[in-house]
């Protein structure tokens, strides 16, 4: 097995995945140059237009505190970390017979 390969593929992967993690918050308001103001009405909150239920702006609000302690880069490559490590566990379960919808 070449080894070098799978290492080149693999930080391809970790970058592209970070690209996409970082679109996805750029969909709340989220980028390197900070957080889109929220607007609050009734129980919804806009943010860059976008309207958000309360769940999802609490939610943001949290990843929002982890950007300003940790860094937008540092905030979006744990949470990118974090999915990739959720989504091969996931796989794993699937490829083991370990989930019930299986394959």
């Amino acid at each position: 097995m070449n080894l070098n390969r799978l290492k080149r593929y693999a930080r391809s992967a970790r970058r592209q995945f970070i690209d996409s993690v970082v679109a996805s918050a750029a969909e709340y308001g989220l980028t390197a140059d900070g957080a889109a103001p929220e607007v609050w009405k009734g129980d919804i909150v806009l943010v860059s237009g976008r309207a958000l239920p309360q769940p999802i702006a609490t939610l943001r609000r949290k990843l929002v505190r982890r950007m300003e302690r940790k860094g937008f880069e540092r905030a979006i490559e744990e949470a990118a970390y974090t999915w990739f490590n959720r989504f091969a566990a996931i796989r794993y379960m699937e490829v083991h017979g370990l989930l019930s919808h299986g394959l």
